[in-house]
């Protein structure tokens, strides 16, 4: 047996011992604590058959579920690392929109950083590599037998079988819809269990240690798995009286009567959203969603399309209410640690595939391999860290409460290892892979460290000069752990409260109408209140989350069965596949390797997560979906008003109900002299509210505008015109005695007081008649805007997004002008990315200052503040 330091027998091989013991004159990795003793075993392997991993592996075939996971592409890039001789892997990935499962891999997968090592030790052959090991099959573990077919079966079998399927696969929110956690998590397990027992192969699955529940202590990997319950009475409990402990009859629950309650619930809930009072209810909320998106809530496909999110919504959250409620009644933290011990439960209940279980803690970033400090995704301790990072000081967190954190490092080996063990038999059902029983940190101690890395970013960047006050205020107020008490007291969930009183306020105390100014800045104090709420809110929920890890339970997993595994392989696998956790020195991990790994790789991501989002804007298919649906929203609202020289004067104002009439009429009588669709129209005026009103009755007759500068000569004018192939010239007053005086045209005395007809209009129509061909018709706005003889109703042509609204010239005095096509879907792009980054609001009033014909003053100054029903001056 060996001996640490020629005294105590500690059961580890000598060689081990020299190594990674109280002996070992080097550090597997730069930052691990020098000279640990080893954790003892509970039973020594000297004496037993060492394992030869690589032996076990060579040309062995795998089946990998969840390669495209956190997890997965580190046991993956490991595997192939360590372990070249396996002949083949085999990853299930889920084919996306337009591209194979093939393409999907080496697209998303094979690309990532995760596989380094393995670019490193092939170079230029790292692509050949990979396809040589790697087969990309397309599946889902969501469907039966993962969605394989008999032809995927029998192709695996001809090409050699599966040796071992490894599924690191699941869905890892806390906070799951039952429907989907249930699908994943536990019809999942069971769906690769199918698979494993129809491919003749063995299994490794990898769970989670928090299957354990809401208990306190040790929890051991020989306790019983199938039938177990965390409120069961045979569960050991190192707290409370068997009275007071709340314990449950454990004839109650078994997992397969449990799986099938579960859809029972599923179903009823979907049944429940299909009877009349929900439907009426979604109808209602879908409505009033269109209207908060500014679209036409009466429309019937719109609406229909609505109606469908709104349900889906609503048996989202009752699903995720109901499955929360019924983990939480057996004693689970959450509805996905209840389904992945359903998961492991139905697994361990057949008898017909050899299976060993993996059970990770809380995965963090790598402490060697790839390199220090990688990490994808959210995991655990980041979006609390990142929001300490972001200014939150006062983090609830238990006393002396320990929270198991792992390296993503230490569980690919774990998953590796329970891989080899399985494949040559002599394997344990169950692997926990933790820290606490060998290297225990507690969750505040944790808290403090991260405030230490809080401080030094934030003094670093005074040091630099950025943001030096604000930075050096940061530094000085560092975050720290909190009670409960006081954080709902003194932190996020008091703002939040305060918030959302000052929004009800708002809602019910401000008149309706008659106070437009108060109404506009009412909207804008509640906006700047919403963001608020809706942060705090985020925090709050974070922190309910992770509650039960945190502060509730103070929890040690026992990791015995994975140390005595890594202590039997060999010296050399013993360092391919490290599993050191006692090693870890949690102050420099935390401050050298974890933190700096998360702002490298995750902090950006959380900053989209919890950062202002941009506002999403509907993007209407035509200008005319547009039109008619900021018409019918804000019908009596001022839409365009012309300012007058004097002062005193009252400005010409349209109504946006005014605006719909006058349009409507000018598509008409479009339409009356045969203008429609594929035509194009001339638009050429000063800036006016009669701009705009042509310009949507030129596209409501499904025609196409072809807007002009009011500065062109008339050799400009007729080229463009003839280049154009213009039906017909929409032509302001101003603009046509000037083109007509430019023409020599003889024309009578007209009426000063008509701001928008001329005798210039019959005189430059005869001139055109005269000198294109075919003639185009001459509109002066008057007469455009007038009561068509046909019924406004029979108008509407068929517009789609991609039909020309717009075609924009540039000069063309002499030679060939050059026309820029803009689509209706161009323009009402345009109008959506621009109200995602401007707000406005129905009282605000926008002055338009640049020519209407341009692209930018059109989008920006016309349409933009259109569909938020707001004034154009």
């Amino acid at each position: 047996m060996g001996t640490s330091n020629g005294h105590r027998p500690t059961g580890y091989h000598r060689d081990t011992e020299l190594m990674y013991g109280i002996e070992a004159t080097t550090q597997p990795w730069p930052d691990a604590k020098p000279q640990e003793p080893l954790p003892p075993l509970r039973e020594t392997v000297v004496g037993k058959a060492r394992l030869d991993v690589t032996q076990i592996f060579r040309g062995k075939t795998i089946l990998l579920f969840g390669s495209s996971g956190f997890v997965g592409k580190v046991a993956l890039s490991m595997l192939l690392h360590r372990y070249p001789e396996v002949k083949r892997v085999y990853c299930l990935v889920r084919p996306g929109s337009g591209s194979t499962a093939d393409e999907r891999f080496f697209r998303k997968v094979a690309t990532s950083e995760a596989f380094d090592p393995l670019r490193d030790v092939h170079g230029d052959g790292y692509d050949a590599f990979m396809r040589e090991k790697i087969v990309a099959l397309p599946g889902d573990i969501g469907r039966a037998l993962c969605n394989f077919t008999d032809a995927m079966f029998d192709e695996i079998a001809a090409a050699g079988g599966v040796d071992v399927v490894i599924n690191s696969a699941g869905l890892v929110s806390f906070a799951p819809s039952l429907e989907s956690a249930l699908r994943i998590n536990a019809m999942g397990a069971k769906n690769v269990l199918d698979c494993a027992r129809r491919l003749g192969a063995r299994l490794c699955h990898v769970s989670t240690c928090y299957v354990a529940g809401q208990r306190d202590g040790e929890v051991w990997e020989d306790e019983p798995i199938v039938g177990y319950f965390p409120r069961s009475q045979v569960v050991p409990r190192d707290y409370g009286a068997a009275a007071d402990s709340g314990e449950l009859l454990d004839r109650d629950f078994d997992p397969a009567a449990e799986m099938a309650d579960c859809q029972k619930l599923i179903d009823q809930v979907r049944e429940r959203s299909n009877d009349r009072q929900h439907i009426s209810m979604f109808r209602e909320k879908g409505a009033e969603s269109l209207r908060l998106q500014r679209r036409d809530p009466d429309d019937e496909n719109d609406l229909k399309i609505s109606v469908a999110r709104e349900r889906k919504i609503w048996m989202n959250d009752v699903l995720t209410k109901l499955g929360t409620e019924r983990a939480r009644h057996w004693g689970w933290t959450n509805t996905y640690t209840y389904t992945k011990s359903l998961g492991e439960q139905i697994i361990l209940s057949d008898k017909t595939v050899a299976v060993t279980i993996v059970r990770p803690a809380v995965v963090e970033s790598s402490v060697r391999y790839p390199f220090p400090g990688w990490n994808e995704g959210f995991n655990t301790t980041a979006p609390l860290m990142y929001l300490m990072l972001k200014g939150h000081r006062q983090v609830p967190m238990g006393e002396d409460t320990a929270l198991d954190v792992i390296p993503v490092d230490f569980i690919a080996t774990g998953m590796i290892l329970a891989t080899a063990a399985v494949l040559v038999g002599e394997h344990e059902p169950v692997y926990q892979l933790g820290a606490s029983d060998s290297n225990r940190i507690t969750s505040k101690r944790l808290t403090d460290l991260t405030g230490l890395a809080v401080r030094r970013v934030h003094r670093e960047k005074a040091d630099r000069g950025e943001d030096k006050l604000k930075s050096w205020l940061h530094g000085r107020f560092e975050a720290h752990s909190v009670n409960f008490d006081t954080f709902e007291r003194l932190s996020a969930p008091m703002i939040k409260r305060t918030a959302d009183r000052l929004i009800g306020v708002i809602d019910d105390r401000l008149p309706t109408w008659g106070v437009p100014r108060l109404h506009a800045f009412a909207e804008r104090a509640r906006d700047e209140l919403q963001k608020v709420s809706i942060f705090t809110g985020q925090i709050k929920e974070l922190v309910d989350l992770f509650k039960p890890f945190t502060n509730d339970h103070d929890i040690s997993f026992r990791c015995d069965n994975m140390r005595a595994l890594w202590a039997r392989v060999t010296i050399e696998d013993q360092d391919k596949l490290l599993w050191t956790p006692h090693l870890v020195d949690w102050r420099k991990y935390w401050l050298e390797t974890h933190f700096p790994g998360l702002q490298k790789w995750t902090f950006d991501k959380l900053d989209e997560e919890f950062g202002a989002k941009p506002k999403s804007v509907y993007t209407y298919k035509t200008l005319n979906e547009l039109f008619e649906a900021t018409v019918k929203l804000h019908r009596n609202r001022p839409a365009l008003r012309l300012l007058r020289k004097d002062e005193d004067a009252e400005p010409v104002s349209y109504t946006y109900g005014q605006m719909g009439d006058l349009a409507w009429q000018g598509a008409g009588m479009l339409r009356q002299l045969g203008i429609g669709p594929g035509d194009r129209v001339v638009l050429m005026s000063e800036n006016r509210p009669e701009w705009g009103l042509s310009y949507f009755a030129i596209v409501l007759a499904g025609a196409s505008v072809v807007p002009f500068d009011k500065e062109l000569t008339l050799p400009e004018v007729l080229n463009l015109v003839r280049a154009s192939h213009a039906r017909a010239l929409v032509l302001s007053k101003r603009v046509v005695e000037r083109l007509a005086g430019e023409a020599n045209l003889a024309i009578p005395l007209g009426d000063d007081a008509d701001p928008t007809w001329s005798p210039a209009h019959p005189a430059f129509a005869e001139y055109l008649a005269r000198n294109v061909e075919p003639a185009p018709h001459m509109f002066a706005f008057d007469e455009l805007l007038a009561e068509p003889d046909v019924s406004v109703g029979a108008v509407p042509p068929e517009t789609k997004g991609d039909t020309l609204a717009s075609l924009i010239f540039t000069s063309g005095t002499t030679g060939t002008p050059k026309g820029v096509m803009l689509s209706h879907k161009n323009l009402t792009s345009m109008v959506s990315k621009l109200s995602s980054l401007f707000t406005l609001y129905k009282h605000d009033k926008l002055l338009s200052v640049l020519p209407l014909h341009h692209t930018f003053e059109f989008s920006a100054g016309v349409l933009m503040p259109l569909v938020h029903g707001a004034a154009i001056d």
